[in-house]
């Protein structure tokens, strides 16, 4: 007997270089290769006005397929509404019975500015039925601080495109490198350059190896458009001494334009290590994609991504726990070690079989782990649980 096609309605962003929005597109794409998954969606009010959006963050028959998804006809009911925007609005759907809605907490707390009608997320979860997911062990822990019922919080891991976020060969990669011009020992991040991100630390560091490592390069790559990346790099500058910035010179290269994922991937696949001393995640995506791509990683111990970094592929950066303000509200933070951040990215320049191993291993544990199939596995019994 055949199965019954399921009817699913997406409440979210597309189009735009931001988190929520490509793991909405990436996880759609995949509900799309499901013939027993009908896909309505509804677009939701950019969280900025500034923020517009752009074309060819996927291939151009992957674009055709996001956008030609029909909008939701009035009073229209469908077995299931998944949400995945900000302000995180936790009520549930007049148009289903079941409602699933991904948000994360980076602070450990979901401070009431971050929710739909600035309602304290312990009141909007208490007596609706509405399902949280959210990317991390951490960012689980912060929803059950701020007071959401614990057993309506679900851990449902991000993932990547294998067939994009995969190693290059060697002869490949050399060849990329020489044309870029990329020469000596590149270490690579991603992401905002808000002050979570570390970037002070990490100006920090590299400033501190250039005296014995004279080959080392740092690629930072931003997003201007949605996150002002390239003004966020200044601030992290200004907290450098004027030998640390002399000592810079000419080693940091900054991009701040938008890229597909197929350029992102590049990237990651012609750097020789990543690095993340982030002080708070909500997952850490870049990290994974990293490893996906065969680098070695360095990130942050305690947070977000111990879920999915092994020894294999990874070091992490040794960090204590700090309390603070978020939004005037209490939240929490990590503050890595600067000199052990020091000691890895040292360690993993003059022991090349750290990049050996993790060429293997990160690849090979993300392909079995991590994919966009493995996490929309993880949604479906949260929205049909009768499947």
């Amino acid at each position: 007997m055949p199965t019954r096609q399921r009817r699913l309605l997406i409440e979210g962003w597309r189009s735009l270089p931001q988190s929520y929005s490509l793991v909405n597109e990436c996880q759609i794409l995949e509900f799309l290769s499901r013939p027993e998954i009908s896909i309505a969606h509804r677009d939701m009010p950019y969280l900025l006005p500034r923020w517009q959006p752009q074309s060819g963050l996927f291939a151009p028959e992957q674009e055709k397929l996001l956008m030609s998804l029909p909008a939701p006809a009035a009073g229209e009911r469908f077995d299931a509404v998944y949400r995945i925007a900000a302000p995180y609005d936790l009520s549930p759907s007049p148009s289903s019975d079941r409602t699933v809605v991904f948000c994360t907490a980076e602070f450990g707390n979901v401070p009431a500015i971050y929710m739909s009608g600035r309602r304290p997320l312990s009141e909007a979860h208490r007596n609706n039925p509405t399902i949280i997911t959210t990317a991390s062990n951490w960012s689980r822990e912060g929803f059950l601080h701020a007071g959401a019922a614990a057993e309506r919080v679900v851990v449902v891991p991000h993932g990547v495109d294998p067939k994009i976020f995969a190693p290059l060969d060697e002869a490949q990669r050399a060849e990329a490198r020489r044309k870029l011009g990329w020469d000596g020992f590149i270490f690579l991040t991603v992401g905002s350059a808000t002050p979570n991100k570390g970037m002070d630390l990490l100006f920090k560091a590299i400033a501190a190896i250039v005296g014995t490592h004279r080959q080392v390069q740092l690629v930072v790559k931003g997003i201007d458009v949605i996150y002002n990346s390239d003004k966020k790099i200044q601030q992290a500058a200004e907290k450098l001494t004027q030998q640390e910035i002399a000592r810079l010179d000419s080693r940091v290269h900054y991009r701040g334009g938008v890229g597909s994922l197929v350029e992102m991937a590049t990237l990651y696949q012609l750097a020789d290590a990543y690095v993340a001393p982030y002080r708070a995640e909500g997952f850490g995506l870049p990290v994974l994609e990293a490893i996906a791509c065969g680098l070695p990683v360095i990130c942050t111990a305690g947070g977000a991504t111990d879920d999915f970094v092994r020894d294999d592929f990874a070091l992490r950066i040794s960090s204590k726990l700090v309390h603070l303000q978020s939004y005037d509200e209490p939240g929490i933070q990590l503050e890595p070690n600067l000199d052990h951040l020091i000691e890895l990215m040292k360690r993993v320049i003059e022991q090349p079989e750290i990049a050996r191993r993790a060429r293997t291993a990160g690849p090979e544990f993300v392909r079995a782990n991590y994919t966009w199939r493995h996490a929309v596995d993880k949604l479906m019994p949260l929205l049909f649980p009768q499947t």
